[in-house]
């Protein structure tokens, strides 16, 4: 029996994925709220069954299928039945999860091998959906009216899709997927802005070329990780990092690869004492936080701290220099091409300390996260823009202007099709109809939002906002102005705690 996403359908899988499906809907539906619950629930419940206008963003995908869900006479209580959607929601997320996990463990084993590898990927699947579905957070999302069970339901289903689109790439089924995954993240903009997160990781596979090499990828991975750590190093205050913890985070990275090896080189080795003496202080930390009684306050770094800092920073200058070095001898030649590679390594893990550590020191903030975003990602784009496929990264680029603002992502969408038609028509670049298609079916998924202003305009019961009012209204409804007007991005960089904070039994942390 043939199906359209597989080569053929596999009674096994889909009987554990029914299974675990029925199994998250039957807990959900023994442990929802007997009725409405604290918070956004009475609101959401009451705009769903009136057709209503909510706080903003309006959720008008929830509200519209809430309002079908509170017609079904499961119970006669109202609040039940929209408490039942979220629950009927996160077990397809549930369902999702183990179809998501089936993929990626086949990547790793081969199922005809064995009946043990089969159990380990059908079993591995199972119980990480599971953990997934009764994980606390997800758990209390779907017993109750939020719109966060099914926001869940449409990322994981669009991280399912995306696994299937990888497997097909180069194919018309492919293409087809690519399409419905922009439309599907667009629509789910009209429950929960968080939908939109897994486009930008499936946007890697459709703008990557298939025949890409593995060189590819790794600068994407490399320029990624780059990101998160500005996001940590340039959020910081001053002096709140010390300079070993990026020490740390490279030698752990190191020593992984090092020890992929049979038979370490000696060379490496010696590097891995050079890092090992540059993090002296974090030894001192270590003995002096076991053997500090809580809650001393200490005045100062303690003779032996200052020793150790003085220590490894001595240290981790003289594996600058060494850096250098390495990195001159690797560019000069006249080595053996095993000496070469053993002199770029040793330099790339060096220098990339370095540079981690330098972050710490640059100006903070927004706008210096912005210039050193660019300049990194135009570094990748030098080296790989040959497996780039540029009228679908145009349409997408365009496309996703709609977390900035909606009057951009309007004009955007204009742009966007006069350059995905300049490439096609002027440049003949493959797939630029795909790319057309994508800035229309995300102008498709997004047009559920025109159910706020025409519904606000009949008055509703509960019209919050009263968005009708007009076109800024409208647009300053669906972009939560009265929530303020800083972006997601920008305040990031506005921390209110400690990094610390993040870690460890502090009040209000949910220990």
């Amino acid at each position: 029996m043939k199906l359209y996403f597989d080569k053929e359908f596999d009674q096994t899988n889909a009987l554990i994925g029914a299974f675990v499906w029925i199994a998250a809907m039957v807990v959900y539906w023994m442990t929802k709220h007997v009725t409405l619950s604290f918070w956004d629930c009475g609101e959401f419940i009451t705009a769903a069954y009136t057709l209503s206008i909510p706080h903003p963003p309006g959720s008008p995908l929830y509200v519209m299928i809430g309002r079908i869900f509170s017609l079904i006479p499961v119970v006669s209580d109202i609040g039940v039945r929209l408490n039942f959607l979220s629950g009927f929601c996160s077990a397809f997320t549930a369902l999702f999860c183990y179809l998501t996990g089936v993929r990626i463990l086949r990547h790793w084993f081969d199922e005809t091998a064995s009946a043990f590898t089969r159990l380990l990927i059908y079993g591995g699947a199972a119980a990480g959906a599971l953990f997934a579905a009764f994980s606390l957070t997800n758990w209390t999302n779907s017993i109750e009216a939020e719109v966060y069970g099914m926001a869940m339901m449409i990322s994981s289903g669009a991280l399912w899709l995306t696994f299937v689109y990888k497997d097909l790439r180069g194919s018309l089924t492919a293409e087809r997927i690519m399409l419905l995954i922009v439309f599907v993240s667009f629509l789910g903009i009209g429950v929960h802005m968080v939908t939109f997160l897994v486009l930008p990781v499936a946007a890697l596979l459709f703008v990557i070329r298939k025949e890409a090499p593995a060189s590819t990828w790794f600068g994407v991975a490399l320029f990624f990780l780059a990101e998160l750590y500005m996001v940590f190093a340039l959020s910081s205050r001053e002096g709140e990092i010390p300079y070993y913890l990026p020490v740390v985070m490279v030698l752990t990275l190191y020593l992984f690869y090092i020890f992929s090896f049979d038979k370490i080189p000696a060379v490496f080795l010696y590097l891995c004492g050079g890092f090992l003496v540059s993090i002296a202080p974090l030894y001192v930390k270590a003995v002096e936080t076991a053997t500090t009684q809580p809650g001393k306050v200490v005045a100062g770094p303690s003779p032996a701290m200052s020793a150790a800092t003085l220590i490894g920073q001595i240290a981790f200058g003289a594996m600058i220099l060494y850096g250098l070095y390495c990195l001159s001898k690797y560019l000069s030649g006249g080595t053996s091409r095993d000496q070469k590679s053993r002199f770029r390594i040793q330099a790339w893990f060096i220098l990339a300390a370095a540079l981690m550590v330098l972050l710490l020191y640059v100006p903070k903030g927004y706008i210096p996260f912005l210039v050193l975003s660019v300049i990194a990602l135009i570094v990748l784009v030098l080296f790989q823009w040959r497996e780039i496929n540029w009228p679908i990264l145009a349409a997408l680029v365009c496309i996703s202007t709609v977390v900035i603002g909606l009057e951009l992502y309007f004009y955007a969408t204009g742009v966007g099709l006069l350059i995905v038609l300049a490439l096609g028509l002027l440049f003949k670049m493959p797939r630029w109809k795909s790319a057309l298609i994508i800035i229309v079916v995300a102008a498709f998924g997004f047009s559920v939002n025109l159910f706020i202003p025409i519904r606000s305009a009949q008055n509703p019961y509960l019209d919050e906002n009263k968005p009708s009012d007009g076109y800024q209204a409208t647009i300053n409804f669906l972009e939560r102005k009265q929530y303020g007007s800083m972006g997601m991005v920008e305040r990031m960089f506005k921390r209110r705690g400690e990094w610390e904070n993040q870690f460890g039994n502090y009040r209000r942390m949910g220990f």
